[in-house]
């Protein structure tokens, strides 16, 4: 079963700062965005569901659990 978190929009809001915050202090680990557009069109383009809104939660969740 999947963990479920609470949320409030204060954590949510928090947690999207945070991400942006990491985007603008290292950005060399978000600089991969062409190539993540690109993943992300040759899946649809496939028939098949993109992984990014997925990637997207895991990733978000981490910030919402770290906040």
């Amino acid at each position: 079963m999947e963990e479920q978190i609470e949320l409030s929009d204060e954590r949510v809001t928090r947690a999207f700062n945070t991400w942006m915050q990491r985007c603008i202090e290292h950005p060399e680990q978000f600089g991969r965005e062409w190539e993540i557009v690109a993943e992300f069109l040759k899946q649809r383009e496939s028939g098949v569901e993109p992984a990014y809104g997925e990637v997207c939660v895991g990733y978000l969740k981490k910030l919402i659990e770290e906040a």
